[in-house]
């Protein structure tokens, strides 16, 4: 577990210099093997017991460690306290007590909507609240959140969100859900449109080309912030030779591919199927 503090700026908050190791989370499942007969539930638990040690020290830092001071004119209790924790998917369920899986009732972390629900395009999410799980905790149906009944290490620790709590502060990373890692999957999308599967290899090696031919158009151009895209040796539909940058770079070069004639007439036949 490592933190930086937010008051840095944000060329310090990159540099690891400025890192502090809060704690460290041993592998708990070194030496168990695939005979493990502990519950996810119990697993769970076990991680939260490691990082209560942690948050138990913010907890008595906002309780003793704290300080006044004069801001502004008014006089401020100063404390400690998370302010947002970056991970990835599974680990921020881990955090949020989540079931870590997309078939279950309530899949994200964040709201209560079901699975059908994500895909609206227009959200009409209820937000999960400390108060929606204690709740749910009370009356016995925490399952109906998907989550494990577990004793939070996150309990009682000053955390930025006084609503949410952990469900506040655990933002979705860009990888998998904000586009870098979807965006392979729109770039095979759009070959598809030229022909399905493997039909029309002629057609889809012309539209190889002409993406290749504006990648060297937008290197002769004075624009500093365009960004330098580099031809994947696969052609760009393959995805699997492609960093969460390129992948951008490669959509806003299609976007421009959009607009020819040449590559119109090469996607016409997809977009009005």
């Amino acid at each position: 577990m490592i933190g930086v503090p937010s008051f840095l700026i944000i060329d310090c908050r990159c540099n690891t210099d400025f890192w502090l190791p809060f704690g460290y989370v041993p592998n708990l499942s070194y030496g168990k093997g695939k005979a493990n007969q502990q519950t996810s539930r119990a697993k769970l638990q076990d991680l939260h017991n490691c990082i209560r040690l942690v948050t138990n020290q913010i907890a008595e830092l906002r309780d003793k460690g704290y300080f006044w001071t004069v801001v502004m004119g008014r006089v401020v209790k100063v404390v400690v306290w998370i302010h947002i924790i970056t991970g990835d998917t599974s680990g921020h369920n881990e955090l949020c007590q989540k079931y870590n899986c997309s078939n279950t009732t309530s899949p994200y972390r964040d709201c209560m909507c079901g699975k059908n629900d994500l895909s609206d395009s227009i959200a009409q999410c209820q937000l999960v609240t400390l108060e929606d799980v204690a709740k749910a905790i009370q009356e016995g149906r925490l399952h109906e959140l998907s989550m494990h009944d577990i004793d939070s290490a996150f309990a009682n620790v000053p955390i930025s969100d006084i609503i949410r709590g952990i469900f506040g502060i655990v933002p979705a990373e860009t990888l998998h859900v904000l586009g870098t890692g979807n965006i392979k999957y729109i770039l095979k999308a759009i070959v598809q449109l030229v022909g399905p599967n493997k039909s029309k290899e002629k057609e889809k090696n012309l539209f190889d080309i002409l993406h290749e031919n504006l990648v060297h158009d937008t290197a002769r151009q004075s624009e500093h912030d365009f960004p330098r895209v580099t031809i994947p040796r696969e052609g760009f539909g393959d995805g699997t030779k492609m960093t969460g940058g390129d992948a951008f770079e490669h959509l806003l070069i299609q976007l421009c591919v959009s607009y020819t004639d040449s590559g119109l007439d090469l996607l016409r036949g997809g977009m009005t199927i």
